[in-house]
């Protein structure tokens, strides 16, 4: 597995993982392209044998940054794709000087909090049926 910079050729491969993930909302073709248009991003792919596996997304506002996305294809999850994701959006975070590090998760997803807690993010607030009636957003953050 080797990390990239996300393009634009990884969009349709991005929402094929979306609808397999995310079927209920799955970012859009258009999402994916005002991401890739942003300046401010740190969009990265995690490739095996040259097949989209996974992908990040990270909004820099120096100080803060904010994790916009993480998604592993179902096949790749558990094999540490979405560690190496996360930890190369930390780094780039402290190389652009951010000192927190900002995301929300939904509630019901307990993997992807277990991530996020093993690399030092804690909770700091839930957004009530933020994700549909009944599905709360989790908020967290990390100082670095």
């Amino acid at each position: 597995m080797r990390i990239e910079t996300f393009g634009w050729w990884d969009i349709p491969a991005a929402l094929d993982i979306e609808h397999e993930l995310f079927h209920l909302q799955p970012w859009t073709e258009g999402q994916f392209w005002s991401e890739l248009a942003a300046d401010n991003r740190y969009f990265i792919a995690a490739m095996e044998d040259d097949v989209l596996i996974g992908y990040a997304d990270l909004f820099i506002n120096t100080p803060d940054a904010e994790v916009q996305t993480i998604a592993v294809r179902g096949s790749a999850q558990g094999r540490g794709v979405g560690t190496e994701l996360l930890t190369s959006m930390l780094a780039a975070a402290i190389e652009h000087q951010c000192t927190r590090i900002l995301l929300e998760v939904r509630a019901d997803n307990a993997r992807a909090i277990g991530l996020y807690e093993k690399h030092g993010f804690v909770v700091n607030g839930r957004r009530p049926d933020y994700y549909a009636l009944g599905v709360d957003a989790v908020l967290m953050e990390r100082h670095v």
